[in-house]
């Protein structure tokens, strides 16, 4: 027998477990697995701050938060389907990949007007980072990627809006 006849369990035996470099996470994926966490957190974000606001302008806020809600949980499915699309199946690690916890400011007061200054935040650096994964996606030639953040971006700056409008009538 000669060294190019070898079984299958001698190839395993001699690479327990290596996992094909196509498997391993871009750093595209991880900027998306990354916008799942966000995407969770911020649909968190939205209910618990619409469970805390008291006093006027919570008639305002409360369809505004339950609303911006939904549609960060849409964000989400629509970011685990694209990683699935990539081959990339999600498992949750919150912690390491949300800058080392919760990329949010928490929701601690039921002040709408502090509320709103948190969550207008985070709109802002959500924008930020997908204009950070369409730079990243255009890099690998993924125009699919793309136009899904594109979508979610003017999403992200559509709620800014609508939290800088209602933000505006404390002043």
């Amino acid at each position: 027998m000669n060294g190019l006849n070898i079984g299958i369990e001698q190839i395993n035996e001699q690479q327990p477990d290596v996992v094909p470099p196509a498997n391993e996470p871009t750093n595209l994926v991880i900027m998306l697995k990354k916008a799942v966490c966000d995407e969770s957190t911020a649909e968190y974000q939205y209910i618990i701050a619409g469970h805390m606001a008291r006093g006027a302008g919570y008639c305002d806020v409360t369809p505004e938060y339950a609303q911006h809600a939904d549609e960060e949980r849409d964000h989400k499915f629509k970011l685990l389907k694209r990683l699935e699309q990539l081959g990339f199946m999600f498992s949750l690690d919150l912690i390491n990949l949300s800058n080392g916890g919760n990329p949010w400011t928490p929701i601690t007061t039921n002040n709408i007007p502090q509320q709103l200054d948190i969550l207008i935040k985070a709109e802002a650096d959500a924008q930020e980072f997908y204009k950070q994964i369409i730079a990243e996606a255009r890099k690998v030639n993924d125009d699919i990627t793309v136009q899904l953040i594109k979508g979610l971006l003017a999403d992200e700056c559509e709620h800014e809006t609508d939290l800088r409008r209602i933000r505006e009538q404390f002043e």
